[in-house]
């Protein structure tokens, strides 16, 4: 089982990926899905209000290598990941896997490996979530 601290760096590395999922389900212009990801971000408060982020900019935070400064807010792809679960992603990869759990957690904060696998869309593999929710809580493999 990883360490938070491991979680976290593969987290740091790989949450992009919740744009992209996003952006590949977001049917509308490049424009409009970035004002959605803002306006969600915006009534889960994880922004305050603000204009929304540019098309371009999202297609810039979906980049693997981008220019210093430049990579993707945690409230992006926090409201990223939830609206893709939304619209019907299905995490797989390892990466994937822990990016949802990270970030749907810090949305949906949590105290038990229990609870916070009942938090999630039914269609999630809760067991493939597990050791990323227990790492993530600091609780080990079991309660």
């Amino acid at each position: 089982m990883m360490t938070k601290a491991e979680l976290k760096q593969l987290v740091l590395q790989h949450r992009h990926q919740m744009i992209s999922a996003f952006n590949y389900r977001c049917d509308n212009t490049p424009a409009n899905c970035a004002h959605i990801l803002t306006q969600h971000a915006i009534r889960r408060g994880y922004v305050p209000e603000r204009e929304s982020v540019r098309g371009e900019t999202l297609r810039i935070w979906t980049q693997r290598e981008r220019a210093p400064g430049r990579a993707a807010p945690n409230w992006a792809c926090k409201a990223a990941c939830e609206l893709a679960l939304e619209a019907g992603f299905v995490p797989t990869s390892m990466e994937d896997l822990a990016c949802v759990a990270w970030l749907w957690l810090d949305g949906h904060p949590q105290t038990t490996v229990e609870a916070a696998l009942s938090s999630f869309p039914k269609v999630l593999d809760r067991a493939a979530l597990r050791p990323y929710v227990a790492s993530i809580l600091g609780l080990g493999e079991t309660e």
